[in-house]
């Protein structure tokens, strides 16, 4: 027949095992979400550097176009034949640049 205290004893052990494995388990979990927080939050910052980038240079591009598009503007108002209603040589030149 087997003894109530090492019947008691076996049970304890059993529930001390588990509680122990299920905290490592938890433990391990945890740290792995973390490790692939931080890599997933590393990615999304390069990627934002990338796209901040990219946008900085979209946005030089665009200050560069307008400033030519103002440039053959003013080139247009200041041309000596714009009141005529047929294009001059030289208007066609500037228009040909663009």
């Amino acid at each position: 027949m087997i003894r109530p205290w090492l019947l008691a004893a076996l049970c304890a052990s059993l529930v001390a095992s588990f509680g122990f494995g299920w905290r490592m388990g938890a433990q391990n979990a945890e740290a792995r979400h973390t490790a692939a927080l931080a890599e997933a939050q590393s990615r999304a910052f390069a990627a934002a550097e990338v796209a901040s980038k990219k946008e900085a240079d979209r946005l030089a591009l665009e200050m560069e176009r307008d400033a030519l598009a103002r440039d053959l503007e003013a080139e247009a108002y200041a041309d000596p034949g714009r009141d005529r209603p047929a294009l001059g040589a030289d208007s066609v030149r500037r228009i040909n640049r663009r």
